[in-house]
């Protein structure tokens, strides 16, 4: 969704039902997977490091069966402590702050 007006509905209509859109939220290795369902682009996954703001969406899916997979493909991902992953929503790699 490329209108920043329905974006900006989009995020309002998901504000505070985290819990009921949630397919999946691990910590490993400082890193943080989550995986739940958006108003605006359907179910994706996000990973973010060190209780960071700034976070990667790395993948988006068709239905819950394939957000699950996919969940647990990043998980075994993180699980190898990348220094950066692809960023779908921005085109362009994100790195994690190394410290």
């Amino acid at each position: 969704m490329d209108n920043p007006f329905l974006n900006l509905f989009a995020t309002i209509l998901d504000y505070d039902n985290y819990e009921s859109r949630k397919v999946n939220r691990t910590d490993i290795n400082d890193y943080t997977i989550d995986t739940a369902y958006t108003s605006d682009y359907g179910y994706e996954t996000a990973i973010w490091k060190n209780d960071s703001d700034d976070m990667a969406i790395v993948e988006r899916y068709a239905d819950k069966d394939e957000a699950i997979k996919g969940h647990n493909k990043w998980v075994e991902f993180c699980k190898t402590n990348p220094s950066k992953v692809w960023n779908i929503q921005t085109d362009e790699y994100f790195e994690f702050d190394i410290e």
